[in-house]
């Protein structure tokens, strides 16, 4: 679940309206973060990383890469998990991301 394309589209489904695709959307973000949790981040990270998705797509990665980097809900905090060079580069790519935002709104929550 690693490619741009998938995690964009996982994303979008996320916050669909529609139960049954949402509900899907969760259990496959639930099985990825337990199965592969480094290649999840680092797509994740990608497509924070990419002025071609959608701003509100965007914020919402921003959002659940949080709670997977931040100690809180055990369910969600991934970071623990993940090998020490992805830890490193998830970290320095974060720091870049913040510092190279335009937006000031998508800037904003890389910060938080």
């Amino acid at each position: 679940m690693a490619e741009k394309g998938q995690i964009v589209e996982l994303l979008k489904a996320l916050q669909s309206t529609d139960n049954a695709t949402r509900q899907k959307a969760e259990t496959m973000y639930q099985q990825a973060k337990q199965q592969g949790p480094d290649q999840l981040l680092l797509g994740m990270m990608q497509v924070l990383g990419s002025a071609d998705v959608e701003e509100g797509v965007r914020r919402h990665d921003c959002v659940l890469i949080r709670q997977m980097c931040m100690r809180g809900a055990e369910k969600d905090f991934i970071f623990a998990r993940i090998s020490q060079p992805h830890q490193q580069e998830v970290a320095a790519e974060l720091l870049r991301r913040f510092e190279q935002e335009a937006n000031p709104k998508l800037q904003k929550k890389i910060g938080e």
